[in-house]
């Protein structure tokens, strides 16, 4: 559902959306995808960080934070979601993807190096923003 909100997404930032939709639609296969879910993959890659999760590397890439609630003190804390180190004793509240936050054109591309197209863990995976602002001709 994650794929198809971003592909329909009326949002400005066309670039960021479609090829965060492209690259989740290399993630595992249709069956995983139909009953995986974001926080799996994303947990996925807290506690192994050598599993080459597909949705850190590409949400970190695109400025996502995450909610993160501690079971014991119930303290909520918002993080940058490359920042997260460990997730023990934690629930993940959300992820949130920073649309529309910054005025100006956004260029965002997204690899995964794999030995197939789908169904396949990746060997490589890579992301990258750049935000230029036409009014004060900065990047």
């Amino acid at each position: 559902r994650l794929r198809r909100a971003l592909e329909d997404s009326s949002s400005g930032e066309k670039a960021l959306c479609s090829a965060l939709a492209r690259h989740i639609g290399q993630v595992a296969n249709v069956q995983v995808r139909s009953v995986g879910t974001v926080g799996g993959n994303l947990g996925l890659g807290w506690t192994f960080p050598r599993f080459p999760s597909d949705l850190l590397t590409i949400f970190a890439a695109a400025g996502a934070q995450v909610t993160l609630v501690n079971q014991q003190t119930k303290q909520a804390s918002v993080a940058a979601i490359e920042s997260v180190q460990s997730i023990d004793g934690c629930i993940l509240k959300s992820v949130v993807l920073p649309f529309g936050v910054e005025s100006g054109q956004v260029f965002f591309k997204t690899y995964k190096v794999m030995l197939r197209h789908q169904n396949a863990h990746a060997i490589a995976n890579a992301g990258f923003q750049i935000r230029a602002d036409k009014s004060s001709h900065s990047v």
